[in-house]
């Protein structure tokens, strides 16, 4: 977890937007692609999908913060 939070603070240096950050395609990417290996790994589906999507809101959400912070600070004279 830790290691994936410094990716995010990276990731919102390069982003340009917040659609950027947001990126539902993606999070619809990874949310598919967790919940196959859910199954053939005999885990429960819904319980892997509702914990990433839930890691992922609370990791979108601090890119998001992130990425107004830098938005803010280069917008200033």
């Amino acid at each position: 977890m830790a290691e994936r939070g410094s990716y995010v603070q990276q990731a919102a240096r390069f982003k340009k937007t917040t659609d950027d950050v947001k990126a539902p395609q993606r999070v619809e990417q990874v949310i598919a692609k967790v919940m196959s290996l859910s199954r053939e790994l005999g885990a429960n589906p819904s319980v892997t999908e509702q914990v990433y999507r839930a890691m992922i809101s609370g990791f979108i959400n601090e890119e998001l913060a992130e990425h107004a912070a830098i938005s803010h600070a280069n917008a200033k004279p």
